[in-house]
């Protein structure tokens, strides 16, 4: 079973893009939406969930359509809880729980 597996590896290397090849095509296409997911840093997968590099992507591509991205950080989190309705913030949010990836976004 394991040189079966070894001779047919390549066939489960996972295609990998920037998020400015989806975004191309996915506006492209009429009607939206366009889902992006970071299945690097997915925590069903085991992984912190933390990764800002989605944001950062989709902050490069200069993207103006309504965007949502799921990012775990426990302190930004407490930071909007705490302050008032209204208030404007600077967080630095990202790669706390695992920052061996990147580092956190101001």
């Amino acid at each position: 079973m394991a040189r079966d597996f070894w001779a047919r590896r390549r066939e489960f290397d996972v295609k990998t893009f920037t998020v400015a090849q989806p975004l191309r095509q996915g506006r492209r296409n009429p009607g939206g939406p366009v889902l992006l997911l970071d299945t690097a840093d997915t925590t069903g997968g085991g992984a912190a969930g933390d990764s800002i590099a989605l944001v950062r992507g989709l902050l490069e591509a200069k993207v103006t359509e309504p965007a949502l991205a799921m990012v775990i950080d426990p302190e930004v989190a407490a930071q909007c809880r705490a302050a008032a309705i209204g208030q404007e913030l600077t967080v630095h949010v990202g790669h706390k729980i695992d920052p061996q990836w990147g580092s956190p976004l101001r």
